[in-house]
């Protein structure tokens, strides 16, 4: 059967998730169709989409795909339409395809009329419905979301089962009781496509060094952790991390195996046993906030002293990290006025660690570019 994934602003990092959370679920699916929008599987079993979808942090929505073709009819659209339904709610949208929606929609609602159905269109106010969209008016449960996918000569029509719960990831965003914003957060969704990325089937205990409010590992126990540690250099970092696991506790109503600990990177091995940790996600410090000012000379220090600081961080995370297991690291780089300072990762990695993926995430514009890469430590 073939499943389409509507992928988020980074989509590259968006498909490498999806394609590790298919490893990590032991799910068999083939890749057939990949657009900067959309990817299409064709999976051999039926797939759970609401499992999927709670599982994936960088996909907006996921449906079934029920025909493809060189045209778009209107006869393909009311297919997809509900046969029992007397009142039908729906919505048209598109991605790598430019139609004439409005249209589409007029033509499917007289066609709807013949057969005696009343219809409410749902316009989108761009190409595509938001998933805010979507909930709001209870496509998937009371109407239908159609989606016009092309690719090359191709295209695919099917439905939406399932979208992001944006309002969760608000709600464990901002209404958490400790947040600092003047730190810089890491947010809970790049956190949680970066857990995923580790494909860490075991899941029995998660370390993040540089634990902050502890978005890394929220986000861990929502994905089935058995334990989790933070540790944090900041007291303040530290102290936030706990209220808000313990808050978490109460969200969820259950107990939590977490441990968060006032430390330097430097010293973890004397609090955290070598080689005991199974998955090691985080993001350290990315350097001092730029404000656009800084010199060539003052960039190049600044690059200097985080490929120092950097060397430190692999080091500990190769002497914490089991043998054969995976660490997501956020590396930075920076970008100002056309030019890149970054440092070689080669150069200060220990040789037990071998890159297994490398991805970017940026907004327009920004100075720092967050690299993330993929690590594992080679068995003995």
């Amino acid at each position: 059967m073939q499943y389409f994934f509507i992928l988020g602003r980074e989509n590259l990092l968006s498909l490498a998730e999806i394609e590790s959370v298919l490893i990590r679920l032991e799910l068999k699916a083939k890749l057939i169709a990949k657009e900067t929008d959309f990817a299409i599987f064709d999976f051999e079993e039926k797939l759970d989409e609401t499992l999927m979808m709670a599982q994936l942090a960088g996909t907006i929505k996921i449906g079934r795909v029920v025909n493809q073709s060189r045209n778009i009819t209107v006869q393909a659209l009311l297919d997809l339409i509900p046969e029992k339904e007397t009142k039908v709610i729906f919505g048209i949208s598109c991605y790598n395809a430019k139609l004439p929606i409005n249209n589409l929609a007029k033509q499917l609602k007289n066609k709807l009329k013949d057969l005696d159905k009343n219809a409410r269109f749902v316009p989108a106010g761009e190409s595509a419905l938001s998933s805010a969209h979507v909930t709001k008016n209870k496509l998937i449960e009371k109407g239908v979301e159609i989606v016009i996918m092309k690719s090359k000569e191709t295209f695919f029509v099917g439905k939406t089962l399932a979208v992001q719960d944006f309002e969760k990831f608000s709600h464990f965003d901002y209404d958490r009781p400790a947040r600092d914003t003047k730190s810089g957060m890491l947010p809970p969704k790049l956190a949680q496509m970066m857990l995923n990325l580790a494909e860490d089937s075991e899941q029995k205990c998660l370390l993040d060094p540089f634990c902050g409010s502890g978005t890394v590992l929220q986000q861990a126990i929502f994905l089935g952790y058995e334990q989790v540690i933070g540790s944090d250099l900041s007291e303040t970092a530290v102290r936030d991390t706990a209220t808000n696991l313990h808050w978490l506790e109460k969200e969820l109503n259950k107990k939590i195996n977490f441990k968060a600990t006032k430390c330097d990177i430097k010293n973890l091995t004397s609090i955290v046993k070598p080689e005991s940790i199974s998955a090691i996600v985080t993001e350290p410090d990315l350097g001092p906030a730029l404000r656009g000012h800084e010199n060539d000379k003052e960039l190049r220090e600044n690059i200097q002293n985080l490929r120092d600081f950097y060397r430190v961080v692999f080091s500990q995370i190769n002497s914490l990290l089991a043998p054969g297991r995976p660490a997501v690291i956020v590396v930075p780089e920076i970008k100002m006025r056309g030019k890149t300072y970054k440092f070689e990762i080669n150069q200060i990695l220990p040789p037990e660690l071998k890159i297994a993926g490398h991805w970017q995430y940026a907004r327009k514009d920004q100075r720092i570019i967050r690299n993330i890469y993929k690590f594992i430590k080679r068995k003995q």
